[in-house]
């Protein structure tokens, strides 16, 4: 049986792929603080949410998107909090691969977990551009 953090990595990556970004916003903390590199984000509603990341979809899927791929790296659960290190990896029509990992902080809720903050390690060079 898969973990929490397992299930919701898998959730994640068909979520965006299908286009099921709404969906997604439910497994978040709003306002969710983001960190790229050092610079810092803020979502602050779901209605920004939905907009960030169709409009990043819109952005990958025009680019050629064909696969995105959800995997686990770390996972620490200390029976209330859990940060959980992924890995994402976009590949498109071209034969390109590009990867992003980030660490997601995130609390337990019965047997699902929300998200309260977003640390990008590696991210591909266009989320910048489409964000």
């Amino acid at each position: 049986m898969r973990s929490p953090a397992e299930r919701a990595v898998k959730l994640h990556a068909a979520g965006f792929q299908s286009g099921r970004v709404a969906m997604l916003a439910k497994c978040y903390d709003l306002p969710l603080p983001v960190y790229m590199g050092d610079e810092v984000f803020v979502i602050e509603s779901e209605r920004k949410f939905i907009e960030l990341i169709s409009g990043y979809r819109y952005f990958v899927m025009k680019d050629g998107l064909v696969k995105v791929s959800g995997e686990l790296i770390d996972e620490f659960d200390d029976g209330k909090n859990m940060p959980i290190t992924t890995r994402f990896t976009f590949e498109y029509s071209d034969g390109r691969k590009e990867e992003a990992v980030s660490t997601r902080y995130a609390r337990k809720s019965g047997d699902r977990l929300i998200v309260q903050m977003v640390e990008n390690e590696t991210f591909p060079h266009h989320v910048a551009k489409a964000i």
